[in-house]
């Protein structure tokens, strides 16, 4: 019956501590990495984004592309069919934030047997 208590006590004791660790380092991690907004003068950036068919939550992912917190930037969506379903969300987000600089391209590029890197080449090249 001791053993029971003590194992017991020493589990809820570390488990406390481990609880009071995690907290410590969050609430230090918090602080100490808080939000910190981008320079005034930081450089212009573009954010190329392959898309290919559409998913479960398609607009509110590639919506956050027009949500950042940078200065200057432009987003460039790549697909590579012209009758693919997700260029109807990506020309609505277009219209939708008029203030931040994006457009899709469309076209068929073959630079290597990798797909994704076939699509987001015309990014990269525009």
């Amino acid at each position: 019956m001791n053993l029971a208590i003590w194992e017991a006590g020493f589990c809820t004791l570390t488990t406390g501590l481990q609880l009071f660790s995690t907290g410590m380092v969050a609430v230090h991690c918090r602080k100490r990495h808080g939000h910190l907004p981008p320079p005034a003068d930081a450089p212009h950036m573009t954010i190329v984004r392959p898309v290919r068919g559409i998913e479960n939550f398609s607009r509110e992912t590639l919506g956050t592309s027009f949500k950042l917190d940078y200065p200057d930037y432009e987003v460039i969506f790549c697909v590579e069919d012209d009758d693919d379903p997700i260029i109807g969300v990506v020309n609505a987000l277009i219209s939708a934030y008029p203030q931040i600089p994006a457009r899709l391209l469309i076209g068929r590029d073959r630079v290597s047997a990798n797909p994704k890197l076939n699509n987001v080449v015309k990014g990269w090249d525009a």
